[in-house]
């Protein structure tokens, strides 16, 4: 039997090994670390549980195709269910509005409270997101011929519209009209870690996930998906061994034959990996790159983790507090590399969901801001000063004394995202899409130097994020059948 190796444990390395397992390898999975999982872990504070990393699960349906490869019951590994607010939205005037996954009822809401008729927008985004997903987040893109596919074809008069060179934001302004409106769906660039009042216009699709396909949640938490497949990997024979950081690979010709930890080798006729790109290809393979600048990095992420002794029925699943000045939050975060003075706060609350993610009469907050890709700006000083802040605009909103209801707290700065996940500069999601080029710049999932080396994860092409990792592997299984 052929033999695979997988290096990482993400959530694109897990998927990668449960489709190669498929395909008849015996498949091994290295960790660097001492727990599987990438960013997907949780972990306990006081009486409160917290999903360490992602909060928000879209097209499950990608999960669903893993267990469905081995003729499993999605439901006997893995449960979650749908949620009908997407987000629940506080601006800095003391609006508020709620933002439904369901498209007539999101369009109703915004025609009440703002006077805009978005209906018919809103079915074209969701229109050019169906006939762009095929070639730009299911295709490889690894050779000239994918340019000319069928879906490339079939595509051509919604590419032809897509206004390659005008921003998200101008796009934005043209069609929704209302500041508040704008405001909301420029936020869809920090999906991705970009710049709405940079990145090209097409990112418009991203808000299609939630009002196409709609918001879910794992019933046992985020963590229960990396859980539930690991299980399932583990009984169809995918062996997962941790503390095994590959350090180099051996070749031969323009193969890989084996790769080595600090304490072993491993031989393998087939190499995937899931770490970020900018840690393995100059330091594992020893390949000269280009290392990207901060400010060609995704946005990275400050996030408190906080037990609050009360429950909040103005907050939902997700919510998001937005800055008063958006375009200067976006200037000081990608132009000026600065934490934002007046940031936009998102709180994801899973216990809204989860009862037993809390004590009885409280609520565990994941409280997150953007903050650039520098991991030695965050000292614990500086952290405590924005976590003041931070309570602050809180407080204020919400018309409370917060910091006497955090009874919990505890953080993840981008230095110490680099270290757990060993993403390159904390950064969340590999390159950002600032630019039309950056597309082009993401490592492909094939390498171009070693004929039996693949890749998948967050730093690679599709993206990141769960849904485009999981792409990735599904990806990486059509390229080893070619």
């Amino acid at each position: 039997m052929k033999k695979a190796i997988i290096i990482g444990a993400g959530i694109g390395g897990v998927s990668a090994a449960l489709r190669i397992n498929k395909l008849g390898y015996k498949v091994t999975v290295l960790e660097g670390t001492d727990n599987v999982g990438g960013k997907l872990k949780d972990f306990n504070l006081g009486g409160y549980r917290f999903d360490r990393g992602p909060s928000l699960f879209t097209l499950p349906h990608l999960v669903e195709e893993l267990f469905s490869l081995y003729h499993k019951k999605t439901e006997d590994y893995f449960t979650y269910i749908s949620h009908d607010v997407a987000t629940k939205y506080f601006f800095a005037d003391g609006a508020t509005f709620t933002g439904y996954t369901d498209t007539q009822k999101f369009s109703d809401e915004v025609k009440e409270i703002w006077g805009v008729d978005i209906e018919d927008v809103m079915h074209q985004i969701i229109d050019d997101y169906k006939k762009t997903s095929p070639i730009f987040l299911e295709s490889g893109l690894n050779k000239v011929s994918d340019l000319f596919n069928k879906e490339v074809l079939a595509a051509l008069p919604v590419l032809t519209r897509l206004g390659w060179f005008e921003s998200l934001h101008e796009f934005n302004k043209k069609y929704f009209k209302n500041d508040q409106l704008v405001q909301l769906f420029d936020r869809y660039a920090t999906y991705n870690g970009s710049n709405p009042y940079h990145t090209p216009s097409i990112m418009r699709v991203i808000s299609a996930l939630e009002h196409s396909d709609g918001v879910f949640f794992p019933k046992k938490g985020m963590r229960s998906i990396i859980t539930s497949l690991i299980k399932l990997a583990e009984e169809e024979g995918v062996e997962f061994i941790t503390n095994q950081k590959v350090k180099k690979i051996q070749t031969k010709a323009n193969t890989i034959v084996s790769v080595e930890t600090d304490d072993k080798t491993y031989n393998a006729d087939l190499f995937v990996s899931n770490a970020d790109v900018n840690f393995f290809l100059p330091q594992v393979v020893k390949k000269e790159i280009k290392i990207p600048t901060s400010k060609e990095l995704s946005s990275s992420a400050l996030v408190f983790y906080w037990g609050v002794k009360k429950k909040f029925e103005s907050l939902d699943l997700h919510n998001i507090f937005f800055s008063k000045d958006y375009k200067k939050e976006f200037q000081q975060l990608f132009d000026d590399l600065k934490i934002p003075e007046d940031p936009t706060i998102y709180v994801h609350i899973s216990s809204k969901v989860n009862k037993e993610d809390a004590p009885e009469g409280c609520e565990n907050w994941f409280v997150m801001i953007n903050v650039p890709a520098q991991p030695e700006l965050f000292s614990d000083e500086i952290v405590k000063k924005i976590e003041a802040k931070v309570i602050q605009i809180l407080s204020k909103h919400l018309k409370v004394a917060l910091s006497e209801l955090i009874e919990e707290s505890s953080f993840w700065s981008p230095s110490g995202i680099e270290k757990d996940t060993m993403s390159w500069k904390g950064a969340l999601y590999g390159l950002n899409s600032n630019k039309l080029t950056h597309a082009l710049y993401r490592q492909r999932n094939k390498s171009n130097d070693f004929k039996n080396l693949y890749f998948v994860g967050g730093s690679v092409h599709p993206g990141g994020g769960i849904p485009l990792c999981l792409n990735s592997s599904k990806i990486v299984e059509g390229l080893i059948n070619e």
